[in-house]
């Protein structure tokens, strides 16, 4: 994806353009032109959502008939259409979790809220990939991404135990941007809202600690609440949604220390495994490159892109990550349908599992209900075996996410 411009629904004028590093810039005329004939088709009664021409692809979407949000696919490289769609709302969301529901559904002064929406900048770059984070995929699920560690249970304590002191319900540890533990109530957040949660402290990397005022874009869009952002150690982020009764500094010097100094060993053994997203302790076929499980009733994705140190020069990380999310892409699109109508031809069944062949790789996915399981193969392994394999892994990470 290259561009994600956002202009005023009424007049059409630029609020910004984000773009790819290294895209050419996009002239004003294009910007009035690609709001003009949606505009145009508005006036007619009809609603234009999107448009493909010479490989290229356009959708528009409006929000609260305030503001119209356009992403332009100049590769194909964004995915789906219907992808396309839910980044534009992911996008929208993020602007309500910096500025809140009541700038954006009433805009009164342009120039003012452009100023305030740079800061929503390196967030929204992030969501569409524009400067990617390798192995960080809950924009695209939908579902927080998590790593499983070897201990959690005891991760979990310290959390509670901090928690508590915070006075707070709401707390959570990101361990190479992914959640490794988090309180019950991060986990009853929306699955939009968790995910905005972590790509925020994941986009902006935060060198010390931070306090940000926030809106939550399904439970509270309207008032705001304090989020504590703490960097304990490199990759190490613990961050907590609280009220105002703890002074930033006395968290920072006196809290942090008392119930997180304890656990830094603990913190160390997981680090050590953040780019394979398991334990040592969890072995899986030596034939699988890279997974994606999700698990929509718990609404978390566990995900690796090198589950071991060998390399293949022909997929290389990026390549296996672009690889396996394009086929989730693919089955979400072609397999899965609420309407039972897939591709151009309509199922007579429910598909559960689908494979695909290439010449450098071969791809599988496995729909056991609330969970699905994308698995990237290295070509050696027979086709035959897909399958089996397949069942053996998602017993396995079952166990490990339990």
């Amino acid at each position: 994806m290259a561009y994600l411009v956002a202009v005023t629904a009424d007049g059409g004028l630029p609020l910004f353009v984000r773009a790819r590093d290294g895209s050419d810039s996009l002239p004003f005329s294009v910007i009035a032109s690609l709001n003009g004939v949606h505009m145009y088709a508005e006036d007619r009664g009809a609603t234009l959502k999107s448009t493909t021409a010479g490989g290229k692809r356009v959708v528009w979407r409006t929000f609260h008939d305030s503001l119209t949000l356009i992403m332009i696919d100049v590769d194909e490289t964004t995915g789906t259409e219907h992808h396309m769609f839910n980044l534009l709302d992911l996008c929208f969301s993020a602007l309500v979790l910096y500025l809140g529901i009541g700038k954006l559904s009433d805009i009164r002064n342009t120039d003012r809220l452009k100023k305030e929406m740079k800061c929503a900048y390196a967030l929204l770059d992030g969501l569409c990939n524009f400067h990617q984070s390798l192995a960080l995929n809950g924009h695209v699920t939908g579902l927080s991404d998590v790593i499983v560690g070897p201990n959690t249970t005891i991760l979990q304590t310290y959390l509670d135990g901090f928690a508590d002191r915070l006075d707070t319900n709401y707390g959570c540890v990101l361990i190479g941007g992914k959640v490794c533990a988090a309180t019950e109530k991060w986990w009853q957040l929306s699955c939009k809202e968790a995910v905005l949660l972590s790509c925020l402290v994941n986009s902006h990397q935060f060198e010390s600690t931070v306090d940000i005022p926030v809106f939550l874009p399904v439970a509270s869009p309207k008032l705001s609440h304090r989020l504590l952002v703490f960097r304990f150690k490199e990759d190490v982020f613990i961050c907590a949604l609280c009220g105002p009764e703890h002074d930033l500094q006395q968290v920072e010097n006196e809290i942090i220390p008392q119930y997180w100094n304890p656990a830094s060993d603990c913190l160390d053994f997981i680090l050590q495994d953040k780019d394979r997203g398991l334990p040592d302790t969890v072995q899986l076929d030596a034939g699988i490159l890279a997974f994606i499980y999700l698990c929509f009733d718990l609404n978390r994705s566990l995900s690796s892109f090198q589950i071991d140190s060998k390399t293949d020069p022909r997929l290389p990380l990026e390549r296996r990550q672009r690889v396996l999310l394009q086929y989730y892409l693919t089955t979400q699109r072609e397999l899965i349908s609420k309407e039972g109508v897939t591709g151009n031809f309509a199922l007579v069944h429910p598909v559960c599992e689908s494979y695909l062949c290439a010449d450098d790789y071969k791809s599988y996915c496995l729909l056991a209900g609330k969970r699905q399981l994308f698995l990237l193969y290295s070509h050696t392994v027979p086709t035959f075996a897909l399958r089996d394999v397949a069942h053996q892994t998602i017993q396995i990470l079952d166990k490990a996410v339990a």
